[in-house]
C-alpha cells in the first residue's frame, strides 16, 4: 500500500519511535520538509520541545523512505482541489491531489483535511502505517 502523510502524522510517529510495517511506501509533496522544520522550530520556541528533541524528529523524518513530489501535475491538481473544497491555501490540498494521484489512502493528522477530503480519498489512521497493527 501507498500512503500520503503530512507532517503532523510525521510528528505523531517520532513521538512513538513507531516501526513502520515494511510493506509501505510513503508519499508526501516536497514541502512536507519545510512544514515539519517550521513546526519544531515553532515548538521549541514555545518549549514544548528542546533544540535536540526536534532534531530527533527530524532524523526520524529522515530515517523514513519517502517518494518527494513536486511536480505540476500534483500542483495543479491542488489548486483545483483547493478551490473545490473553499480552501484559502493549496498546500494542504497538494497532499489531498497526491494521494488521488499516486497513492491508496491518506493520513493526516488533521481532522479539517480529513473531513473535508473523505469525499475524495481514503482516509487512514496513523495506526494502519505501523508494524503489528494492520489487519
Amino acid at each position: 500500500m501507498r500512503y500520503v502523510v503530512d507532517a503532523g502524522t510525521v510528528r505523531e510517529l517520532a513521538r512513538e519511535n513507531a516501526v513502520l510495517s515494511g510493506d509501505l511506501s510513503l508519499v508526501a509533496p516536497s514541502l512536507i520538509k519545510s512544514q515539519l522544520l517550521g513546526q519544531l522550530f515553532r515548538e521549541s520556541n514555545t518549549g514544548q520541545i528542546d533544540r535536540d528533541g526536534a532534531k530527533a524528529v527530524f532524523d526520524y523524518f529522515r530515517s523514513l523512505r519517502f517518494r518527494l513530489l513536486s511536480d505540476r501535475v500534483s500542483q495543479m491538481r491542488a489548486w483545483d482541489i483547493a478551490t473545490r473544497l473553499g480552501w484559502d491555501s493549496t498546500e494542504d490540498a497538494e497532499y489531498v491531489g497526491i494521494t488521488l494521484l499516486q497513492a491508496d489512502a491518506l493520513v493526516t493528522s488533521s481532522d479539517r483535511v480529513a473531513a473535508d477530503a473523505a469525499s475524495m480519498v481514503r482516509i487512514a489512521p496513523v495506526t494502519e502505517l505501523i508494524a503489528g497493527t494492520r489487519s
